[in-house]
């Protein structure tokens, strides 16, 4: 099984930094199941407040479905 590089996602504009610093909150890796799904196996390393949430949490039903456009 062949599996991605750890990455240092934090709240930087590329979303991942390349080593571990106080800004990092979660460590993950990437990898296919056998069915060729991608999964990831991610941990977070810093415990949140509630000052801490700089976003609205989204979910599946937030997406907005646009009609195609016929040309």
């Amino acid at each position: 099984m062949r599996v991605g590089p750890v990455l240092n996602h934090d709240e930087s504009p590329a979303r991942v930094a390349p080593t571990v610093h106080s800004g990092v909150y979660v460590r993950s890796f990437y990898f296919l199941d056998p069915d060729g799904i991608t999964i990831e196996f991610a941990c977070w390393i810093k415990k949140f407040g509630e000052g801490d949430a700089t976003t609205t949490p989204r979910t599946a039903a937030d997406r907005r479905v646009t009609a195609p456009v016929n040309g």
